[in-house]
């Protein structure tokens, strides 16, 4: 009797461990379910406006956010020339084309994984100054796209597609242009790192500081006068630029006015 007791409680209690291994096993089931993965984060691209000159940089506003209700475990390496960011230009049919980083930046660092709590969300925005000829070799209408991967490169989310339309320059813009056909590259120009001839650049802003173009051009000028140490002239051509505050080095003016006026003893 004592016997069968034994076995009766020994039966039962392995039938609840049982119940509560396999309930246990369904709760981590539906919480790696239930647990947002990076697919889950959303990914939007803005270009500020809609419409460009040929040649003119284009501003590329990324945003990553959890638009979820709980958190997601992902990065914010949003960054033109790591392994885990790309940029599509979307032809006929849908079909996407890759296109090379439209920046040069320099990418110095590894990424990290980042928790992102529902609600947040970080921005980046970069320059696109490289290859606009290639990229856009006729005036029309060019669909956006980037895409992001997980720092493991086995999961990817793509943004919005954004809708940018290229017009053929005009008037001022025409005569910039032409200029710059027969004394640089014009499609890498307006990219700071590009050795264009300190002569030529001096040039262009004198005859088209009020292109489209210009006010890139007089940026770039301005900063390597600093590179330089030619703190006045670097002021005359930042101080060209301080009262633009759409300008998108609008920041970095406001930066570089300041330290060229502190070489040069002048009164903030």
């Amino acid at each position: 009797m004592k016997s069968r007791l034994k076995l009766t409680v020994f039966a039962a209690a392995m039938m609840l461990i049982t119940v509560s291994a396999g309930s246990q096993s369904q709760r981590a089931q539906r919480a790696a379910t239930d647990t947002p993965g990076f697919t889950e984060l959303t990914l939007e691209l803005d270009t500020h406006k809609q419409r460009f000159i040929q040649f003119e940089p284009i501003p590329i506003v990324l945003r990553i956010s959890n638009k979820t209700t709980k958190e997601v475990v992902g990065h914010n390496a949003l960054i033109f020339g790591t392994p885990y960011m790309n940029l599509f230009v979307i032809g006929e049919g849908g079909r996407r084309h890759r296109i090379p980083p439209p920046t040069s930046m320099t990418v110095c660092c590894g990424a990290n994984s980042t928790p992102f709590e529902p609600g947040d969300s970080y921005s980046r925005t970069h320059l696109w100054t490289l290859s606009l000829g290639e990229t856009f070799p006729q005036e029309g209408e060019y669909r956006l796209q980037v895409e992001l991967s997980d720092l493991n490169s086995q999961e990817k989310i793509s943004s919005n597609v954004v809708k940018i339309k290229v017009d053929a320059p005009t008037g001022l813009d025409t005569e910039a242009v032409e200029f710059l056909k027969h004394n640089a590259d014009i499609s890498n120009f307006l990219n700071g790192g590009f050795p264009t001839k300190q002569d030529t650049l001096k040039e262009f802003v004198a005859r088209y500081g009020e292109s489209v173009y210009g006010d890139y051009a007089t940026f770039i000028l301005a900063e390597r006068y600093l590179g330089a140490q030619e703190y006045d002239k670097a002021l005359e051509h930042f101080t060209k630029l301080a009262d633009k505050r759409d300008f998108f080095y609008a920041d970095k003016v406001k930066e570089h006015l300041k330290k060229v006026k502190d070489k040069l003893g002048i009164a903030q």
